[in-house]
């Protein structure tokens, strides 16, 4: 049925919009949404994240709205009221407001938005060549909606695409080798980010990445041979891509998003010059290629080759971490998914020139744990020992692109690699497996447990290395044989060191749908996030149905997703698959140098000690104990640990997480496991244990800290003493005795 004559036909309307929106479209949009006194939830020229689920409409003076929004299938929150008045403010969800001034006006913006970023289009909507059928207008929206989805749908999931910064050994030293110009397999590609006439590359669009792959004066880099190792070892079916955006002597400080303009300004007129190539942002320049790459593929990694200019500097990883959290955040891209590779600069045996960073580089992952540094020892450098020579950019190039393969899980031949072998982990660390964790997957799968996180904590980089806590919120449990909840409270102790390995500790109780309870303290390890391996160790009743799970040997793949606050354990019953492990073809995990091992037992007292100083005292709110009851360690009891207040030394609370695990075998003993927070924000892991009459707490707190006075000392406890809701403990320093 024809939409009814409208008055606001033949008169001039006003729409308020963000700047850069066509006038063309614009019009298209308003005149569809008066004629049919309906909503576009989304138009394609509205790219910004924020206006996505904006609506625009103008005022009608029925329900026309609510009505209209309902049959497409899109109702709005709470819709306008009858009778609008001018000036009246209508929120239309939590994010999103229509200002109306009258009938004719619509101030379309997200809340917040400033006044000064808004344009006024104007428009004169004639009746004669708009009168249509409710049907046409949904069916325009749904072929807006299509082509949208249609363009989402082009992009290749096989087209691998790598961004590049950094200065000029990312640039590329100038001069190219005859070698280094044939041979490019046609899979390898660049992005022009400038305009290179001598090489017919026109800016936004792909080429085989014949070098350079910066601009057209730079020569190769380490780009060049990332990509070319990537493609002679991938799948055929893969493409790589890489775009590069780097500064000849820049510092760090040139890509943070938000300061930069203070260091550009001070910045010497040769590379004030490169700076202007790159918008006078170079930043937002790479923000903006990459947006223009991920039309046409995946981005799968980052690659940065910077220091020379911030040698010495203590905070450079906490640079790096601000432009990479910046980039992750402005592509819409998960640290798990992106990894960070960072190279080294021209090493001490070439008689590197800022040799002396490269520890600061190498130890970028305990800053951020998804980076992974690249070493450069033995590459070869140019006399001036800032540069890598051909041969050095060549062999740096291959090294970064032998750790992404690792990281993809392709080894030498294209075939999974790493992933698909057998992990010998370090001894200091052995998860109970010490002869190898077989790929969980080679298993029989027994459960899964799905878990959202309540909390998470960045403790910082500690003695052991770059600690993360995760303290699970709730969960499920299921499996052929089992169903039934994990408990709040469980923790996930993560623990990332300098050379990529990951190390995990877990401790957590199911509770099982007919009232079990089962007992968990885990370890695991990986090479890296992407494959983490967890040896379960279960403690279940001996009297239950679930007492299968005291025996054989359990490995889970953990997964870890910070964004959606998920942590799922997906648990295989390996005891054939870990009876075959090859020890020779197996990945050996090691610890860096100088990195002492954390410890899997706790410390004993010795009969010398006795309580010294006094330093601080805990009050602990308690939850209600559960018993699993007798099992293959003795009678376990556990009582959930939910907050508490530290005075003393340290003034500060308990947090929620953790529990003390007792166990009530032979020698009955405690062992409380569970977090501090300052009352200047630090987080200390703690461990207190022992029996009764000989408690002994052990902390973990970062080393640049207020706090790191307890990573080394020696300390006793008190016996818990009872009180309403929960115990008091105090701490004391330990005192030897003659």
């Amino acid at each position: 049925m024809p939409v009814k004559p409208n008055p606001v036909y033949g008169r001039t309307h006003y729409l308020r919009a963000p700047l850069g929106l066509q006038k063309k479209k614009c019009r298209k949009l308003i005149d569809l949404c008066v004629r049919q006194h309906t909503f576009i939830p989304r138009h394609p020229q509205m790219l910004q994240p924020e206006l996505d689920r904006a609506v625009n409409t103008p005022v009608a003076k029925d329900n026309s709205l609510e009505k209209a929004s309902k049959a497409a299938g899109r109702p709005i929150r709470k819709t306008r009221q009858k009778n609008a008045k001018k000036g009246q403010k209508i929120t239309i969800d939590k994010q999103y407001s229509l200002g109306y001034t009258d009938t004719r006006w619509c101030d379309f913006r997200p809340a917040g938005y400033r006044s000064s970023l808004l344009k006024t289009y104007t428009f004169t909507l004639n009746r004669e060549a708009n009168i249509m059928k409710m049907k046409l207008g949904l069916c325009i929206l749904v072929l807006v909606l299509s082509l949208t989805a249609i363009s989402a749908a082009e992009r290749d999931p096989n087209f691998h695409i790598y961004l590049c910064f950094g200065q000029s050994n990312m640039e590329g030293y100038p001069g190219i080798a005859d070698q280094d110009k044939t041979g490019v397999d046609e899979r390898f590609r660049v992005l022009a980010a400038v305009d290179n006439p001598a090489m017919g590359r026109t800016k936004g669009n792909w080429y085989t990445a014949t070098p350079p792959l910066c601009r057209g004066n730079s020569g190769i880099s380490p780009a060049d041979y990332f990509g070319r190792t990537l493609v002679a070892k991938l799948p055929e079916n893969i493409k790589v891509g890489v775009v590069n955006v780097s500064v000849a002597g820049c510092k760090i400080e040139l890509f943070e998003k938000d300061t930069f303009q203070s260091y550009a300004s001070t910045a010497a007129p040769w590379m004030k010059t490169i700076i202007t190539t790159y918008g006078g942002n170079p930043y937002q320049y790479l923000v903006d290629m990459a947006r223009t790459a991920q039309k046409d593929g995946v981005i799968k990694g980052i690659l940065l080759h910077q220091g020379e200019s911030n040698t010495g500097d203590r905070q450079w990883p906490a640079k790096v971490k601000g432009v990479y959290d910046n980039l992750l955040k402005d592509l819409g891209l998960k640290a798990e998914d992106v990894p960070l590779l960072a190279g080294e600069l021209v090493p001490a045996d070439q008689g590197g020139a800022c040799a002396s960073m490269n520890p600061i580089i190498a130890a970028l992952p305990e800053t951020i744990p998804t980076a992974h540094a690249v070493s450069s020892t033995g590459c070869q450098a140019q006399p001036d020992r800032l540069h890598f020579n051909p041969a050095g950019y060549r062999e740096l190039g291959k090294r970064y692109g032998e750790k992404m393969l690792t990281l993809l899980g392709y080894g030498d031949q294209g075939q999974p690699d790493a992933a698909q072998k057998a992990i010998i982990p370090d001894a200091s660390w052995a998860c109970g497996m010490p002869g190898g964790i077989p790929v969980p997957e080679k298993g029989v799968a027994v459960l899964e447990a799905k878990m959202n996180l309540r909390d998470s904590y960045d403790v910082g980089k500690t003695q052991y290395g770059r600690r993360m806590a995760f303290v699970v919120a709730g969960g499920t449990v299921s499996g052929e044989k089992i169903q039934g909840q994990v408990s709040p409270g469980a923790l996930d102790l993560q623990l990332t060191l300098s050379n990529g390995v990951v190390e995990i500790e877990q401790v957590m109780v199911f509770r099982t749908n007919d009232g079990s309870y089962i007992f968990m303290r885990n370890a695991g390890t990986g090479t890296s996030q992407s494959d983490v391996r967890v040896v379960m160790d279960f403690e279940a009743p001996n009297a239950s149905p679930f007492n299968w799970l005291n025996s054989g040997s359990y490995v889970a793949r953990r997964t870890l997703d910070l964004e959606a606050k998920t942590l799922t354990l997906t648990v295989y019953e390996v005891s054939e698959a870990a009876a075959g492990i090859d020890v020779a073809d197996a990945v050996k995990m090691a610890k860096p140098k100088d990195t002492p091992a954390q410890p899997w037992d706790y410390r004993r007292t010795d009969a010398s000690e006795r309580q010294g100083p006094q330093l601080i005292v805990e009050n602990v709110a308690l939850g209600a104990s559960t018993s699993v009851g007798a099992s293959k360690r003795g009678n376990r009891n556990i009582i959930p640990i939910t907050g508490g207040t530290l005075s003393g030394k340290i003034a500060g609370k308990v947090l929620f997480g953790g529990a003390d695990y007792q166990n009530f075998s032979t020698a009955p003993t405690i062992d409380a496991r569970y977090l501090w927070q300052t009352d200047d924000g630090e987080v200390i892991v703690v461990r207190n244990t022992g029996s009764f009459g000989g408690l002994v707490p052990t902390f973990e707190a970062k080393i640049d800290g207020k706090y790191a006075w307890l990573n080394d000392g020696k300390y006793l406890s008190s016996n818990p003493g009872m009180g309403a809701g929960g115990v008091s403990l105090t701490f004391y320093e330990s005192s030897q005795t003659n």
